[in-house]
């Protein structure tokens, strides 16, 4: 069966990709640090392998492959209702950006308060402090405290192009 949270090797086209461990007798989970590379492999391959065999019901030793046909298209398709999720709790139409001297401070504004978005926006809220009210009249947030790091990520990009 293997030991829990143990490294498991998997293959995407004979590629060995590393970052997975055992969540029990049949689950792995990627732990590893290059998460957009591992879908970037997906994307482009064919075939995953895990390389750890098991035995059949007639005792043959084989080891779990699976086709990655369809991966694109429905990474996509869960990506996208992800970015709907994300629009719908941080709309982009809430996003603002302000340039001060050389840096651009982004934050934005919800129903559910106001969320400094980037360094800039963080040092200044900061710096302010509590009496800095956000868009539901409660002390600002700090993005990154609410918001996942992906998401985070895009919504800065986004705001800062409000900067142009």
């Amino acid at each position: 069966m293997g030991e829990k949270n143990s490294k498991v090797e998997v293959e995407i086209d004979g590629k060995i990709i590393d970052g997975f461990v055992r969540v029990n007798g049949s689950q792995l989970i990627y732990k590893g640090q290059t998460f957009d590379d591992l879908v970037s492999s997906l994307k482009k391959g064919g075939l995953l392998k895990i390389n750890k065999h098991f035995y059949d019901s007639k005792g043959v030793k084989s080891y779990p492959h699976f086709s990655l046909i369809g991966f694109t298209d429905t990474y996509s398709m869960l990506s996208k209702e992800s970015e709907r999720q994300l629009t719908n709790d941080f709309p982009v139409s809430g996003l603002h950006c302000k340039k001060v001297g050389q840096r651009k401070r982004v934050w934005v504004n919800t129903s559910h308060g106001s969320y400094a978005l980037n360094g800039p926006a963080i040092s200044w809220v900061e710096s302010i402090g509590p009496q800095l009210l956000g868009s539901d009249g409660k002390p600002m947030k700090l993005g990154r405290d609410h918001i996942s790091s992906g998401d985070l990520s895009f919504l800065i990009t986004e705001g800062l192009k409000l900067c142009e």
